[in-house]
């Protein structure tokens, strides 16, 4: 990373080593939910990649409309194949990358530097903000005219689908003012294509066979045909630079800015974001994690219906490529994507957002990718959504947001008191919070294959009661902030304490010196689940008792203070890594070590040993918290600066794999990863 101008460069002793190159993926975002992405070569090796993914029903229904736009340069008389594609059988060609030289990115660009004998062509790619569009700038640089071809190449597909050329389509071509339309059948959207003065050859052609290497890691379907509608060819003088620019909608919508104007908005808007929070005083990582942080947040155009007028429609993007706006992973990741970056008033949008779809005292689990209505099968949600009203209330000190939200919080306690969805309900033996039920998964270990609940968790998990006593202390100091009756305030305070006594009574597992999984478990009895019903499986979901604000853990005395270190210990020795937690101790015999296989044997793997990055937010606070040791804590974040540079370029993956090397996989880009990343990292960067 260069610290002066903000980029990203891979040379090209990098992009020779065409193995690992193929495994960085770049991303390019719009705040619509719509991307372009690719491999770091520009060859899609996922069925998620394309220069245009746009959102139609912002920020889902995501649909692929130009999957690539391959290049031929005529200079000296000689043809140079700038494009790298990989086919069945593993064939990569053309070999484009041989004349690769640099790629570049800026988070507001991506840059390719082709150098060819007698000349370069710089390739540039951008996508407007709230805009489904792309650019394409190829500028050259030689002493003689050269021959720019191009080959578009289009799919009509939901982005979570492969293409195929007996699908049926029967693709309509037309000329406009601005240059092109395209659609796959006559109800499909259109795909607009703005371009000057350049020669068209018809070719009507589908190219079959492009090869998938990430889906078939992944043992789906992953082989995809592509159309091609015609070629575009163009002759460029020295210094040259031409623009293309494809989008979502009709001639009507044409996007009027010029390249030029597009990339100085794209890098203005992100300069002023980072000025109004002070990011520009902090160092090189804190405003890249900046960078990052802001492809996830996107807006909701279908929750103005629920908003008032000056609040803003915005939502989180869970992760790139397939998750959709998720309630859980929104409240987790929101102090660090808009709070720690100064966002506030996108803050409260999303707040009030998620406020609007409170139901039965939940919060939604996901808003589906299709735009049907919420999914409300999570119990943490809801419970994270006390910790981030709290967090905005710390960072904005807002108490009219935090009075009009308070009331939808006490509807929240009383649903859980008398119970809700799924068994989410008190125990009034002991205050604590049980949740769920048979074929139901609802804490964030949510995988279900079929009718297996991998990890089901029924009974009372040891983060959602830590996030319940949390709840129930935030109740307590918003209430004395909003002066609430004395006797309001009195209830939440005896009911936390009896949650608090519960808590620490009967979590501790003082035999190995930390805090058991699942008490009261009413999951099918095994080896780590003792005739007392408690579940002693060593995960790192404990770590949040420790760094919750109000949480089992927040008034420490000697006693509490040793366990919370025993428990750090523990977690440290076992399931700590360079690249985060491991969420299931290598001496567990249900451990899986790599996350690879068909889509069965990965979720079975995905939260019984694999690699998550976000919870070692929780690890880091809580070693601050106890041991308040700047240097220590910025150590165990430092190791996963590196990861900018590998998987999700400029980003954080989704997961990593258990045992080394550790391979980035899942998701590209994921929020909490990145969030909670740059929360602790700027914490640290501040403290004193």
């Amino acid at each position: 990373m260069s610290e002066e101008n903000y980029t990203i460069v891979f040379q090209a002793g990098e992009l020779r080593e065409v193995e690992q190159a193929l495994g960085r993926e770049w991303l390019l975002t719009n705040g619509l939910g719509g991307f372009a992405s690719a491999s770091l070569l520009g060859a899609n090796t996922r069925r998620y990649h394309g220069l245009l993914i746009a959102a139609e029903n912002p920020p889902v229904q995501r649909t692929s409309l130009l999957s690539r736009v391959d290049e031929e340069v005529i200079l000296n008389n000689q043809t140079f194949q700038l494009a790298v594609n990989e086919w069945e059988g593993g064939v990569i060609e053309p070999k484009g990358y041989q004349y690769l030289e640099t790629v570049t990115l800026d988070g507001t660009s991506l840059e390719f530097r082709y150098t060819l004998p007698g000349g370069a062509i710089i390739k540039t790619l951008c996508m407007p903000y709230h805009q489904n569009a792309i650019y394409l700038n190829y500028r050259y640089e030689g002493q003689i005219s050269a021959n720019l071809k191009l080959f578009p190449l289009l799919c009509h597909k939901d982005h979570h689908q492969e293409q195929h050329k007996n699908s049926g389509q029967i693709w309509q071509i037309e000329t406009t003012d601005a240059g092109f339309s395209y659609q796959s059948s006559e109800n499909a959207p259109k795909l607009s294509l703005k371009i000057q003065d350049w020669q068209i050859e018809p070719k009507n052609l589908w190219y079959e066979g492009y090869h998938h290497r990430a889906e078939a890691e992944r043992g789906l379907d992953f082989s995809e045909d592509l159309y091609l509608p015609h070629t575009l060819s163009k002759r460029i003088e020295p210094g040259e630079s031409v623009t293309l620019v494809w989008w979502l909608g009709d001639e009507g919508q044409t996007p009027a800015a010029s390249f030029e104007e597009v990339r100085a908005t794209l890098q203005n808007r992100l300069k002023q974001l980072e000025k109004a929070a002070g990011f520009d005083k902090l160092d090189e990582v804190s405003r890249w994690l900046f960078r990052a942080a802001d492809q996830f947040v996107v807006t909701r155009p279908s929750a103005r219906a629920v908003l008032p007028p000056d609040v803003p429609d915005r939502s989180v993007i869970a992760g790139y490529h397939w998750f959709s706006d998720w309630g859980r992973d929104t409240m987790i990741a929101l102090p660090g994507l808009v709070l720690t970056t100064g966002r506030y008033t996108e803050a409260a949008g999303i707040l009030r957002t998620f406020a609007a779809y409170l139901d039965k005292g939940m919060l939604p689990n996901r808003f589906p990718d299709s735009g049907e209505e919420p999914e409300y099968n999570t119990v943490d949600a809801t419970l994270w959504f006390f910790q981030a009203i709290y967090a905005y209330y710390s960072a904005t000190k807002d108490l009219k947001l935090v009075a009009e939200l308070y009331p939808k919080l006490s509807e929240i306690i009383e649903w859980h008191q008398k119970g809700t969805r799924y068994q989410i309900k008190v125990d009034q033996s002991d205050s604590l919070l049980h949740a769920g039920e048979a074929g139901v998964q609802l804490t964030w270990m949510d995988v279900k294959i079929g009718d297996w609940v991998v990890t089901p968790r029924v009974g009372k998990p040891v983060e959602i009661n830590a996030l319940w006593c949390n709840a129930l202390g935030i109740m307590q100091f918003l209430a004395s902030e909003l002066k609430q009756p004395e006797i309001e305030i009195n209830n939440y305070v005896k009911l936390r304490e009896q949650v608090l006594q519960s808590f620490l009574a009967k979590f501790w597992y003082a035999e190995e010196g930390f805090l058991y999984d699942v008490i009261d478990s009413e999951d099918v009895p095994n080896q780590y689940i003792d005739e007392q019903k408690r579940d002693c499986t060593l995960r790192p979901n404990q770590l949040f008792a420790i760094s919750l604000p109000f949480g089992p853990f927040a008034e420490l005395n000697d006693e509490l203070k040793e366990k919370a270190a025993s428990i750090l210990d523990v977690c440290a020795k076992s399931l700590l890594t360079d690249y985060g937690m491991r969420t299931l101790s290598p001496n567990d015999l249900r451990y899986y070590g790599r996350f690879t296989g068909n889509q069965k044997q990965r979720d079975a793997a995905y939260h019984q040993g694999t690699i998550w990055p976000w919870p070692i937010g929780a690890f880091v606070e809580a070693h601050y918290r106890i041991y308040k040791d700047k240097t220590t804590a910025r150590a165990f974040l430092e190791p996963l600066i590196k990861l900018l540079r590998e998987g999700g370029l400029g980003s954080i993956n989704e997961v990593y794999d258990a045992d080394a090397p550790h391979r980035p996989l899942g998701c590209i880009a994921q929020a909490w990863s990145v969030s909670e990343l740059l929360r602790l990292w700027v914490i640290l960067e501040k403290a004193v």
